[in-house]
């Protein structure tokens, strides 16, 4: 009977070291990062007060972008220090003259909070964008759809439109979100775990949650977040993640493919939508580093990416700033990567440096520009 127990507690353990190695080694413990192509590029930085996390190109010559401060908003719903937030933002960057400057969404309903992740422009008139709109009493995830106003064919402001208030029951921190019809939208989840529901949650569940959820999801292999299919007002999940961070989702509106970024998995997943409420999975896109957003050129087919070095440094900032309040001095190395969906989706890292933003988010080249922004850190860079 004794033996029977030894030899039981020798198995558990090897299998225990196995999983926790290969929770490690998913997070990159051991992972060195090479810096690549910094070497003749001047960058400098535009600062603003918070992270920018995605943006929409409306010419040329200007970006509308979401700023949201997640590590702050996470760090005080965690601790419950305060139950009311102040708003987040959408702001207006000139990439000639390098203006950023904040912008109001016209008659946007005033008793709903507004902190903008994902976004998307729609037939160059409409933007989608996704709302963390977190309230104590009760919160929802939601999308905001606004119109662009122009005057004399330049910009002037946004009108709020109306709102898709996803179930209350639905589980799961949106991400990104891409419109292929007025009927049909594709989004994805970050990780499993909804902004709280205030007094009608458990209040030591709600600070698990925020705490460790994201590392219990990775270490029991939990499949709780993935892309999922808005069409006609029901939600129906497409393909579902073996891990965590699904973030960015591009449509190519050419080929009729959808582009799928699933970040701790190192991947990008391609799905024909040709058949418009059944899209099927056709290609999977492996990465040597962990992507983030997407951004589709339209003019010439390239897909552009923003990478993270070592996803283990990019947690470890994320947890000194929950239990600080104010970054870590850990390196975190930043990337950029173009896609080029008519060279058999060739992946070209166009540079990769811990002296780039924290925790690049998205990029795009414009103007023999690179314009880049990141999840830890406030600003733009410009390279």
């Amino acid at each position: 009977m004794l033996k029977c127990k030894i030899i039981f507690i020798y198995f558990f353990i090897i299998i225990l070291s196995f999983i926790i190695f290969n929770v490690l080694n998913k997070l990159e413990i051991f992972k060195n990062v090479s810096e690549i192509n910094m070497k003749n590029k001047k960058c400098h930085k535009k600062y603003y007060k918070n992270p920018i996390k995605d943006f929409i190109v409306l010419d040329n010559h200007t970006l509308i972008a979401s700023s949201l401060n997640v590590p702050f908003l996470f760090h005080k719903l965690t601790y419950l220090e305060d139950h009311f937030l102040p708003n987040d933002n959408l702001i207006y960057f000139n990439i000639d003259s390098e203006e950023i400057k904040e912008i109001q969404i016209k008659n946007f309903p005033k008793k709903i909070s507004f902190h903008p992740h994902g976004i998307y422009l729609y037939k160059n008139k409409y933007i989608y964008i996704i709302n963390h709109s977190f309230h104590y009493i009760k919160s929802y995830e939601r999308i905001e759809i606004v119109e662009i106003i122009k005057e004399d064919n330049v910009f002037k402001e946004l009108r709020y439109l109306k709102s898709i208030i996803l179930p209350d029951n639905f589980f799961g921190t949106l991400s990104g979100i891409t419109v292929v019809s007025n009927e049909t939208i594709y989004f994805t989840t970050n990780n499993p775990f909804h902004m709280p529901n205030g007094e009608n949650e458990f209040h030591l569940f709600h600070i698990l949650r925020y705490k460790y959820g994201n590392i219990i999801s990775i270490f029991f292999n939990l499949k709780l977040t993935g892309m999922y299919q808005y069409y006609k007002g029901s939600i129906k999940l497409i393909k579902e993640s073996t891990s965590i961070m699904n973030n960015g989702i591009i449509y190519n509106e050419k080929r009729k493919l959808i582009y799928l970024s699933q970040t701790v998995d190192k991947q990008i997943l391609i799905f024909d939508i040709k058949n418009k409420i059944e899209p099927k999975l056709i290609k999977t896109i492996k990465n040597d580093y962990a992507n983030y957003n997407l951004f589709m050129d339209k003019k010439n087919d390239i897909i552009y990416a923003g990478l993270i070095g070592k996803i283990y440094n990019f947690f470890l900032i994320i947890k000194y700033y929950r239990k600080y309040g104010k970054w870590g001095d850990y390196d975190c190395y930043g990337g950029f990567e173009e896609i080029n969906t008519n060279n058999n989706d060739n992946i070209k890292i166009i540079n990769m440096n811990k002296n780039l933003l924290r925790g690049i988010n998205s990029g795009i080249i414009i103007n023999n520009k690179e314009i880049l922004t990141a999840n830890l850190e406030g600003g733009i860079l410009i390279c």
